[in-house]
């Protein structure tokens, strides 16, 4: 969810300006007026996904980087960490839970 957020905010920057009464309906973006601030939650948000990552006890991490990262099957992460496909499943279900609750105020917005 965190990474789809961080993606979604990469293609629509800035805000959708406000269409008064009787005029037409357009999705325009004011690039000047929240560029920076756009990038500075971008900047802010990448450093926090660094941050709950590394937190992560070490196969959780390892398993997280290998999966979303370097793009490994399930099967490839258990060869690599020595592990079963359910144990691989059971190891990224806890680290992604771990990090949805470490960046739970980034998920509200």
């Amino acid at each position: 969810l965190v990474f789809n957020e961080a993606r979604r905010r990469k293609r629509h920057p800035g805000d959708a300006l406000d269409v008064h009464e009787g005029e037409e309906a357009l999705a325009l973006t004011d690039p000047a007026r929240h560029v920076p601030d756009e990038e500075l939650l971008e900047a802010e948000l990448q450093e926090a996904i660094e941050k709950a990552i590394r937190a992560l006890p070490e196969k959780q991490r390892m398993a997280v980087v290998l999966r979303r990262y370097e793009g490994k099957s399930y099967e490839e992460i258990g060869e690599i960490l020595g592990l079963t496909v359910a144990a691989v499943k059971s190891l990224l279900f806890r680290a992604r839970t771990e990090l949805r609750a470490a960046l739970n105020r980034y998920l509200e917005k």
